[in-house]
Order: structure tokens, then sequence, then C-alpha cells
């Protein structure tokens, strides 16, 4: 692997010569991994197949997937160093890159890409420069990282990225605790809200029901009013009948003593 005298110069430097900030760590992942892309792409992971037919797509898709390996692991890792390296500063580390990368053939070598090319051979070819790169580039930019941002060896590292990944599992658990802690809040609200429709509508058939109770008992008062009209009225119409029927009977006395009286013999 050779060595750029830009890369030199960053290795170099004093660990504690600069403050360890997020940009500062933005600029050296840029700064090394454009060496890197310099000097240690391995293009020979698809020289073999320059003159493979069709030509020149095989070779054209080995190397879009050897590029999209080196993208897809150079700044991530180096971020993730970058990242142990707040924490060891005593800063916050960047949870955007608590990881190190993982392969993703699909987005990196999806043959909808493929263009003028068969789709098939763009995806074997592909994903072949893409597995060349991925590995071999992760481990080479994390032992670089490691240097450029004052760990002394790898254990230190693995140490504070063991920190860095506890902390965001501690962020990641809080968070899902807070999640269920409103689900369940929102969920002992909405069991009270049933409570409180469901008494509500149990005063409503209270209410109901009296209202009905009472509305029998005055209907019954008024049929019980109304039945003692009726036996009034019937005893007055019977009393007049009788007070009626006495008068003729007197009346037809008087009249009979009169004929009696008329009809006295002559010889008395």
């Amino acid at each position: 692997m050779k060595t750029s005298a830009t890369l030199l110069a960053l290795l170099a430097a004093p660990a504690l010569a600069v403050d360890v900030n997020p940009e500062y760590i933005a600029e050296s992942c840029i700064t090394l991994c454009s060496t890197l892309h310099e000097t240690s792409l391995p293009h020979t992971v698809c020289s073999h197949v320059f003159n493979t037919r069709p030509k020149p797509v095989v070779w054209q898709s080995c190397k879009m997937g050897l590029e999209t390996g080196f993208q897809d692991t150079c700044m991530p890792t180096c971020m993730m160093v970058g990242s142990a390296a707040l924490v060891k500063a005593g800063k916050e580390g960047n949870s955007e890159f608590a990881e190190l990368p993982k392969q993703d053939f699909m987005k990196a070598c999806n043959p909808e890409n493929a263009m003028h090319m068969p789709r098939n051979v763009f995806k074997k070819n592909c994903n072949m420069g893409y597995k060349g790169v991925f590995d071999a580039m992760v481990i080479l930019t994390t032992t670089e990282a490691e240097k450029l941002f004052g760990f002394d060896d790898s254990a230190e590292f693995d140490k504070v990225k063991q920190t860095l990944a506890k902390e965001e599992e501690d962020k990641r658990q809080a968070a899902l605790q807070a999640e269920y802690e409103a689900d369940r809040a929102a969920q002992e609200a909405e069991v009270q809200r049933v409570i409180d429709e469901e008494a509500r509508n149990e005063a409503i058939r209270v209410r109901r029901d009296a209202q009905g109770v009472e509305a029998a008992k005055a209907k019954a008062v008024k049929e019980k009013e109304d039945a003692a009209k009726v036996v009034a009225d019937a005893a007055k119409a019977a009393a007049a009948a009788a007070k009626a029927a006495a008068a003729a009977a007197d009346g037809g006395g008087l009249r009979g003593g009169a004929e009696e009286a008329d009809e006295v013999p002559a010889d008395a």
C-alpha cells in the first residue's frame, strides 16, 4: 500500500494539538478518505475482468461496486472512530456513527442502476467489486483513523467504542421506555374516556327512568281523579233521577185524591 505525504502528515500530527470537535472530525475524515481513495483503493479486484465480454460493461459494473463499497465504508468508519474520539475527549459522540457500517448489496448494486448493460451481468460484477473492497476498507480505515485521532491501540478504541455503544443503547432504551409510557398513558386515557362515557350514559338512563316513573305516577293520579269524577257525576245523576222520580210519585198521589173527592155519590 502506498502512503501519501498528506496521510503521513495527518498521522504524524500530535494527537492533542487541536480541539477535538465534530467539525475537526469531519474535516479529518474527508482528508483521510480522499487519501485512502488515492492510495489504497484495491483496483486489482476488478482488473481480471477488464477484458471480459461484453466489454467494457463487465469491468464498469465491477468498478461501480468498488467505488460504492468505498463510499459505504470509509467515511462512516472514520466518523465512527471520530465519534469515539469525541467521547474520549469528554464530549458527546455522534449517534449516527455509533456502529461499523454494514454491507447493503441491494442498495449498492440495485439492477435498476444497470442502465444499458444486462442486469444479471451488472449485479454479479458489481457485487464482486463491492465485496472486494468493503471488509478490507473497514479494517484499513479503522486502523488509520485510530492513529489519526490519538488512540494508543485498538484496545483503547474498543473500550471507548463500547462506552459509546452503551450510551447509545441507553438512549435507545430510554426512547423505547418513553414511547411505552406514552402508549400506556394513551391507553389509560382511552379507558377513562370509555368509563366516563358509560357513566354519562348510565346517568341519562337513570334520569330517563326517573322521568318515566314520575310520568307514570302523574298518569295514575290523573286516572284516579278522572274515575272519581265519573263516580261523582254518576252519583249526582242518580240522585237527580231519584229526586225526579220521587217528585213524580208525589204529584201522582195528589191528583188521585182530588179525583176521589170529585166522585162523591149524589145521595150523600
